[in-house]
């Protein structure tokens, strides 16, 4: 048996990260949170065991993992200014912690992945998409994901691994999904020339689902979708996020067709102004599609788990 059944959650100075360390920490789990050298952790709460090292830097990660009972990586590159860092930090990094779990941490039950919808790619005719279907990313970050689940997959050994895949994620602390909120609280609400279609979850639902996936014994060896019932269009989110704030946001057009053209040139300038800000095509090549919807079947039937928290 591992040391008294210590979680490890990775990224746990980030958005999902620190939620998760708080759901398990809720549940009466010791946990033990990695965070980078240079990471801010004041959303860290104080109960948990900080530990400092990096992903990419395999040599950090020994006291990490010793006597981990479960591994959550949650750690990973959202945004980047070199696409060549999705891979570092996304495939790698999750290669390098699992090889070091295999090594320093003999009794390690359970190696939770946290990827992504991204790495399936988007949900073609807008069908729901099932874990096992054929993966078709987009994106550097969605290629770097699906890189990391089939490495995983690959060296996991006897070393149960549970793949969980989620789609949009909003709640508090986040600084991406929040953008959207914001403009409409500006007074303007994005419209493109088609329909968006989405599954969302909110972040305190996500977690409890990682919790369950990571301590159910049916989740070994599976990949799941964590999300809501059913897809939301751009419109429908952006209209109730209007009702909340009182506001009433004028339509703001989105040239889609012209997107690639506009993000090349953008990224043309910053790398010649030497600007540090991440490449535009690469989230371009996710805007574009009309539906990323995810089928949360699999985790409903196996693990019982569905969402509570409406999106209003």
């Amino acid at each position: 048996m591992a040391e008294d059944g210590i979680d490890l959650v990775t990224g746990a100075s980030g958005f999902v990260g620190s939620h998760l360390v708080d759901e398990l920490l809720a549940a009466g789990r010791r946990v033990r949170a990695l965070v980078r050298p240079s990471s801010r952790t004041e959303f860290v709460d104080p109960r948990a065991a900080l530990v400092r090292g990096d992903v990419t830097r395999p040599a950090t990660l020994a006291a990490a993992v010793a006597g981990a009972r479960r591994v959550y990586h949650v750690a990973g590159v959202v945004s980047t200014r070199r696409l060549r860092s999705f891979h570092e930090g996304n495939a790698l990094g999750a290669r390098n912690l699992l090889r070091v779990c295999r090594s320093r941490a003999p009794g390690c039950e359970r190696f939770v992945l946290v990827s992504s919808l991204a790495a399936l790619g988007p949900s073609p005719g807008g069908r729901p998409l099932r874990e096992d279907d054929r993966p078709r990313p987009v994106s550097e970050y969605g290629r770097s994901k699906l890189r990391a689940e089939r490495w995983l997959r690959e060296e996991a050994g006897d070393l149960p691994l549970t793949i969980v895949r989620p789609p949009v994620v909003y709640g508090p602390r986040d600084r991406n999904v929040t953008l959207f909120f914001d403009l409409v609280a500006r007074g303007w609400r994005p419209r493109y020339p088609r329909e968006k279609y989405y599954s969302v979850i909110h972040v305190r639902d996500l977690v409890r689902g990682l919790r369950r996936a990571g301590e159910s014994p049916a989740a070994a060896g599976r990949t799941y979708h964590l999300a809501g019932p059913r897809a939301w269009s751009m419109r429908a989110i952006l209209d109730q996020a209007a009702g909340i704030l009182g506001v009433a946001p004028r339509a703001l057009p989105v040239p889609e067709p012209l997107l690639p053209l506009l993000a090349s040139v953008s990224d043309g300038l910053l790398a010649a102004l030497g600007l540090p800000l991440p490449p535009a095509r690469d989230k371009v090549r996710e805007m574009l599609p009309d539906a990323w919807i995810a089928d949360p079947g699999r985790a409903r039937r196996e693990l019982g788990f569905t969402t509570r928290i409406p999106l209003r």
